[in-house]
């Protein structure tokens, strides 16, 4: 009896032992992309043409990062006995798992293989608390919907209590221009999107057919609706068509949904997935990416960043947002939470040189104490602009509802929903033009800093300003300079008699004169951008101005 207990204890510790080992993950970087079936020549064999046409619309070249990686490197790897978890083809790397590590020695053997390196240790280093997710939990306010305070719009659309930060930018004149994200693919990298097939905010973007798809790149069960709800709340500020409840700054755009981040652990392979996450992006033909993430702290300290880290090219992530934006992608990304920590800064990869950083301010403009800075000795601007972070108005993830979360989580979405409209309205500009003229528009672009960055963002103003550099640029017999004007703004081509007349972008008359000269003071008027009109006996002209 006695043995056979003992032997029953064995057994039990042998299982528990064996259940303790689990599967480390490595990453496996090759020296090329040689003997490889595909070519640069065929695109299409691994890019949609929705990804190709936008490559040729912002005169984009194809390189080496494009091709998938070579298929025999992959299988010869594999042979070996480990399994493959991803191909991160923007870096020629292969993610695998095994519990042997004896195994490495012989892949570090292969002719083609670089190096490999060790991105999460699962036996060793208990989990952190996550730190990535963006949201200040202790802010959160829950709102019912039947205590819904709806705020009368004078828009078209019924925003809810979602009116406030879409004001707050000015994107109430670009939705009602009709730019409500039409056409447009937004794909949202986040970790995890609980709930958001049930949910009635959301059921516009199934019924209209907007919900292209989504895809776990994170976790051994392959379902992108577990493991958070952070998702959940970010697509809400941008696809939520819930009239009276809340209506999202994109609620008319197309959503990729795409988990790569895994809520168990914090470990630097989350970094992998976001490439293959953006990857798989670029290829369906995303045009905007949301990023809710950022990584600086991990579960193994031997991976953190640093913050000397935080220079736009060193974090395998950062690598990964500046390559998406070099595929035509326009980045966006949380700025980050530490601000009343000490890390204090913003993370990877809000440091990317062509990511769009986005900080966070309360309804009042006022930045909020978590919001991330950038490092005082960078010459880049970070964050880059702002938008309310503080009690954001999102979807409820449990109920059908809406709620309040804070953190720069939510600033970013809301951005990067209305930045697509701004680009559906002018879809002749490349990513970066558009992220200039919303910089522009912004309420410090004069003097910008290392908390706000060049402020709060007004849309109308963005894509009035690209409005008149259209103007400029085309022939017209009407031309004024300077333009942006300070004081003065001269008229040449000017027919006399003539009347001029300006009107601000309301359409309100500020300026009136029936016997003008060539020139005319404009330092009576706020910054902004006008229209001069010049009427004539026989002709009306019109030119839009920019007052600085």
């Amino acid at each position: 009896m006695i043995q056979r207990y003992l032997l029953l204890v064995f057994i039990l510790a042998s299982l528990t032992l064996s259940a303790q080992i689990a599967p480390n993950y490595y990453a496996v970087t090759f020296t090329d992309k040689n003997d490889n079936p595909f070519t640069l020549d065929e695109p299409e064999a691994f890019l949609t043409q929705r990804s190709i046409d936008r490559r040729i619309n912002q005169g984009i070249d194809y390189n080496s990062t494009d091709l998938p990686i070579t298929p025999s490197y992959v299988q010869q790897v594999a042979e070996i006995g480990v399994e493959v978890w991803h191909r991160v083809k923007w870096i020629n790397t292969l993610v695998i798992k095994t519990t042997d590590e004896s195994l490495l020695d012989e892949i570090n053997a292969l002719p083609f293989v670089q190096e490999v390196s060790k991105l999460a240790d699962i036996n060793q280093y208990p989990p952190l608390n996550k730190k990535n997710f963006f949201e200040v939990e202790e802010q959160i306010v829950s709102v019912g919907i039947e205590n819904i305070n709806t705020i009368k719009s004078t828009s078209s659309l019924d925003y809810g209590n979602a009116l406030a930060q879409i004001e707050i930018i000015n994107g109430v004149p670009l939705h009602d221009a009709g730019f409500q994200g039409q056409g447009m693919v937004i794909a949202v990298l986040d970790g995890g999107f609980q709930g958001v097939p049930e949910r009635k905010v959301f059921d516009s973007l199934y019924a209209n057919n907007q919900m292209l798809g989504a895809r776990d790149f994170a976790s051994e069960n392959n379902n992108p609706f577990e493991g958070s709800t952070h998702g959940t709340k970010v697509l809400s500020t941008m696809g939520a068509n819930w009239p009276g409840a809340m209506i999202g700054t994109a609620p008319k755009a197309s959503y990729w949904l795409l988990r790569t981040e895994y809520t168990d652990y914090e470990n630097i392979i989350e970094e992998y997935n976001w490439l293959v996450g953006a990857a798989f992006a670029d290829s369906v033909g995303a045009d905007v990416i949301n990023s809710s993430l950022g990584y600086n702290t991990f579960d193994d300290p031997n991976m953190d960043h640093s913050w000397n880290d935080l220079d736009g090219n060193t974090a395998i992530v950062t690598i990964g947002a500046d390559l998406a934006a070099a595929k035509g992608i326009l980045v966006v990304n949380s700025a980050g939470n530490e601000g009343s920590n000490d890390w204090q800064y913003i993370t990877c990869p809000a440091d990317g040189d062509s990511v769009f950083a986005i900080g966070a301010v309360d309804y009042n403009g006022n930045l909020v104490n978590f919001s991330s800075r950038g490092r005082p000795e960078d010459p880049r601007v970070k964050p880059n602009i702002c938008a309310v972070g503080s009690n954001t108005i999102v979807a409820d993830p449990y109920w059908d509802g809406i709620t309040s979360s804070s953190g720069t989580s939510f600033s970013s979405p809301t951005i990067a929903g209305m930045t697509a409209c701004l680009w559906q309205a002018n879809p002749e500009l490349n990513n970066k033009q558009i992220m200039e003229a919303i910089e522009i528009s912004s309420t410090q672009h004069d003097n910008p800093d290392n908390d706000y960055g060049y402020g709060i963002p007004n849309y109308q103003l963005a894509n009035s300003m690209v409005d008149v550099k259209k103007i400029s640029n085309a022939r017209n017999n009407l031309i004024v300079f300077p333009n942006p004007a300070a004081d003065v703004l001269f008229i040449e081509n000017m027919i006399d008699p003539s009347v001029v007349e300006i009107y601000d972008i309301n359409g309100k008359l500020v300026y009136f004169n029936s016997d003008q000269s060539n020139s005319l003071k404009v330092n009576f008027l706020h910054s902004g951008v006008y229209v001069l009109k010049l009427i004539t006996e026989n002709n009306v002209e019109t030119i839009r101005f920019l007052k600085k």
